[in-house]
């Protein structure tokens, strides 16, 4: 696959667009990328690369946010964790994406922002507008990239409950109950939103590509019962 990577792409219109087809928040970081490429490089190519710096940025903010929470007294110690913190984080499976219009990476670095965030928040006890506004942002944009990942909302509201326990301020406890309820909301518009074509060409991949791939007596009747 990586022997064929297309990294640069006609580009219609130099303004950000949304359309109807493809709707999540991926494509919000990939409207930021576009608009970096109109002012820096060109009005009619994009070229990947761009879209690839929007994620590095994103992802070496929430790695240091991560050392951060992780930062003992030792140096041993912090280096010993800056290295396994590295050697996971930077795992080629993760980070060829960032060269591709795939979701993956906008879902990996929006959740790893939201778990530094999150860690940071527990370590120092600092719940700031910034700190809850930016932990919930960024969830949303993890469980808006990909439609499968709207539901896991529910996951992430006992950490609401934890956080409105922690908080110390009357106006930051509200402020976390309406970012909660803003965050179910969007999880669960983005999961209903989305064209039912999508749910077509997942079937078709997860039996073609999961299961007919190199079968050369593929029977005629299954396929068709398939819906293929």
């Amino acid at each position: 696959y990586f022997d064929f990577v297309n990294t640069r792409y006609k580009i219609e219109t130099a303004l950000p667009i949304i359309l109807p087809v493809y709707m999540n928040t991926h494509v919000l970081l990939l409207n930021a990328a576009k608009i970096l490429n109109v002012i820096f490089y060109s009005r009619t190519v994009c070229e990947l690369g761009f879209l690839t710096a929007v994620y590095i940025v994103i992802f070496l903010y929430g790695i240091y946010l991560v050392l951060r929470a992780l930062r003992t007294k030792q140096l041993w110690v912090n280096i010993l964790i800056g290295f396994a913190v590295t050697i996971v984080m930077l795992d080629r499976g993760n980070t060829l994406y960032f060269g591709s219009l795939y979701a993956e990476p906008a879902a990996f670095v929006s959740f790893l922002l939201a778990l530094g965030v999150f860690m940071n928040m527990l370590r120092f006890k600092r719940f700031s507008k910034y700190n809850v506004c930016m932990f919930f942002i960024s969830l949303m944009f993890f469980m808006g990239a990909k439609v499968q990942y709207g539901l896991l909302s529910v996951l992430f509201i006992p950490l609401s409950v934890l956080m409105i326990k922690l908080a110390d301020r009357k106006n930051m406890k509200r402020l976390i109950k309406i970012m909660t309820s803003v965050m179910i909301i969007v999880s669960i518009g983005v999961y209903l939103i989305q064209p039912p074509y999508l749910d077509e060409v997942t079937t078709f991949d997860s039996v073609f590509c999961g299961v007919l791939t190199g079968d050369e007596n593929a029977d005629k009747q299954a396929l068709k019962e398939l819906g293929l």
